[in-house]
């Protein structure tokens, strides 16, 4: 088992550049040591293959605030809890995209893990657009409704949204 508060400067580090308020720092870092606790096994192979493990850490936390960020602005103005939604390949607006990635570079096999990983690494515009078109299944006009948005930009940051996943994929084969 790995000590995860030799990452407390670079959950710190994170907390500022998303501009975490003060008053929900300390839950915020707290769940952050969760999310390093749960991804052990991966940061002590990183800890062992790289000095990367502090740049993976940062990651985990980066996402999770993200992902926090947006299942609370999505519950906004309803009294219900909303249940965390995930990504699975066999669904198959899911798949057809998995396909049209994987078409250019020959069979790549993508697990759920590693797919909500990935749309939680883009930018927080592209992760919104993309979060809501295929794991939601809003339209291109629902969707630029909700977010106030125009139909063309929802467009045009969905396809840099695939871009940025193209890239992420090609990188870590």
């Amino acid at each position: 088992m790995i000590d995860v508060t030799k990452y407390e400067s670079v959950i710190q580090t994170v907390l500022e550049s998303l501009k975490v308020p003060a008053q929900q720092r300390k839950d915020s870092a707290q769940d952050c040591y969760v999310a390093l606790i749960e991804a052990t096994d991966h940061l002590e192979k990183k800890d062992k293959e790289s000095p990367n493990d502090m740049r993976y850490a940062a990651r985990i936390c980066r996402n999770l605030i993200k992902r926090k960020w947006s299942l609370n602005n999505h519950a906004m103005g309803r009294d219900a809890e909303v249940p965390i939604q995930t990504l699975s390949a066999s669904t198959p607006r899911i798949a057809r995209e998995i396909a049209k990635l994987s078409a250019s570079k020959g069979s790549m096999i993508v697990s759920d893990e590693e797919l909500y990983t990935a749309i939680e690494s883009l930018p927080h515009d592209q992760f919104k657009v993309i979060y809501s078109l295929y794991v939601e299944g809003n339209t291109h006009i629902k969707t630029a409704e909700i977010l106030g948005l125009t139909k063309s930009r929802v467009w045009t940051i969905k396809e840099h949204g695939v871009e940025n996943l193209k890239r992420y994929f090609e990188e870590s084969i």
